[in-house]
């Protein structure tokens, strides 16, 4: 439970950076957006009732050709007005790895930096295998579907589906 309640926390929360050369304390969040190409910080809306963590990686043809459908999935999402946020959480090696992703693919939704993954050890631990992956959480930060039910297979389309029964319009 705690380690759930820790992900609703870093999901929505900013936390401000070490002070730079200048005394100045950038704003830091370890949620960010690429916003015309430009990495920004971003913040789920309080109001945002379902999260859905997209797991994937740069170098896994799965995960490149399930992006078309994601996009398509959260599209509807947003034309319906639904309360549901998609958030990525890389498996890549390495950040840039993780950016060239995010920007080739147009990724239009949240995802975790590469900071922040080394300081979500909750949400990495939601990952199974193989890749891709989708865990859909309600906004206390519990599982309500995920694709690694049979640790032998990710079944991420079916739980993309399955999360329209969350994510109903208002």
């Amino acid at each position: 439970m705690r380690q759930l309640l820790l992900i609703l926390f870093l999901f929505t929360s900013h936390s401000p950076a070490l002070a730079d050369g200048d005394g100045e304390a950038p704003f830091t969040t370890d949620l960010m957006v690429m916003d015309a190409g430009v990495m920004k910080p971003s913040r789920l809306d309080p109001e945002t009732e379902t999260i859905v963590v997209y797991f994937g990686a740069s170098w896994c043809p799965p995960c490149r050709a399930f992006i078309p459908t994601l996009k398509e999935v959260a599209a509807r999402w947003r034309q319906q007005k639904r309360s549901v946020e998609v958030v990525f959480f890389s498996a890549d090696g390495s950040c840039d790895a993780m950016e060239e992703y995010i920007r080739r693919e147009r990724m239009p939704w949240h995802f975790v930096s590469c900071r922040g993954r080394e300081r979500m050890p909750a949400i990495a631990g939601l990952r199974g295998q193989p890749l891709p992956g989708v865990v859909v959480l309600d906004r206390q930060g519990r599982v309500l579907d995920t694709s690694y039910q049979n640790h032998k297979k990710s079944d991420h389309e079916s739980t993309l589906a399955r999360a329209d029964a969350f994510t109903a319009p208002p």
